[in-house]
């Protein structure tokens, strides 16, 4: 069974956290946070409207780092987004605004090196 991940970036706070928990029904997700020295965490509840939560791919990089929808994935020379395709039900990527070619194909030879709410620029060369 695929582990089910997510994490979220605030709207107003601009700052990505990874979620504990998600309540649709009363509109609240749970943030995980962290001490000043990251050793402890506590969860903090927030409105599900001033999150966007976004979905571990189960995939992970040529690093071994998770992926996540949103996040930017490259090869060195060109920038590519991860997106839920709902005309596959995969994850796919864009690249240069051409959307649609699954992910898993080559995930293993590219790296995250961003996501589209901090690094946005990336995907505009």
């Amino acid at each position: 069974m695929k582990e089910i991940k997510l994490r979220g970036f605030h709207k107003k706070r601009k700052q990505m956290y990874d979620i504990v928990m998600v309540d649709f029904e009363n509109g609240l997700v749970a943030l995980k946070m962290y001490d000043e020295d990251r050793e402890e965490f506590y969860s903090e509840e927030e409105l599900l409207k001033e999150v966007v939560l976004m979905e571990w791919t189960g995939l992970k990089d040529k690093n071994n780092v998770p992926v996540y929808e949103g996040d930017i994935l490259s090869n060195g020379y060109v920038f590519e987004d991860v997106y839920w395709n709902e005309n596959t039900a995969s994850f796919s990527c864009n690249s240069k605004g051409k959307k649609g070619w699954a992910m898993y194909v080559m995930v293993s030879s590219l790296e995250v090196v961003g996501n589209i709410f901090d690094d946005k620029e990336l995907l505009e060369g």
